[in-house]
């Protein structure tokens, strides 16, 4: 039986950002062409705002995605996850999984209250992680569906209206 390869969870290098960016073209980038995807990317504010992570696999980027705080009306001790994306060629090997299992479990975020992010899949993909959707009521984009991760005390209080959802990222 062959070895299961070691997946280590990182900031990605700057020489791997076109892998980042890429491994989400054949969802996001709808008519562009891949220059003209990468040049938007490169040179858009949203992606700026935030810190991207990798997963990687024997020296290759097999999952991405990108870290937000105190961004996009996000409330505080709270971030926000987003773009996460998994190269064709990686895709249903538990790489995105892994990578969000390992980065929530990261010391430094102890201090974080909630975890915020938007689901364009099957929001059983999220949940397997301990994301819940948000109550219809609170839900602003159609597309989209607003999950977080948090103790039952925080989750009440976004039911409530106590504390405010971000707005899309």
């Amino acid at each position: 039986m062959a070895k299961k390869p070691e997946i280590i969870v990182r900031q990605p290098f700057d020489s791997e950002l076109d892998q980042v960016y890429l491994a989400g073209f054949d969802t996001w980038a709808g008519q562009k062409s891949r220059e003209e995807y990468l040049i938007k990317l490169r040179t858009g504010a949203k992606y700026k705002q935030g810190t991207w992570w990798v997963a990687a696999c024997d020296g290759k980027v097999a999952s991405s995605m990108i870290v937000y705080k105190d961004a996009f009306g996000l409330p505080p001790e709270t971030i926000g996850i987003g773009s996460v994306a998994t190269p064709p060629a990686f895709r249903r090997n538990g790489y995105a999984s892994q990578l969000i299992r390992d980065f929530l479990a990261m010391k430094p975020l102890e201090a974080v209250r909630a975890v915020f992010l938007f689901s364009e899949v099957k929001p059983e993909f999220y949940g397997k992680l301990g994301f819940v959707a948000l109550p219809p009521e609170l839900q602003k984009y159609p597309k989209s569906l607003c999950m977080v991760r948090c103790d039952p005390d925080y989750l009440d209080a976004i039911r409530s209206g106590l504390v405010e959802p971000p707005l899309y990222f």
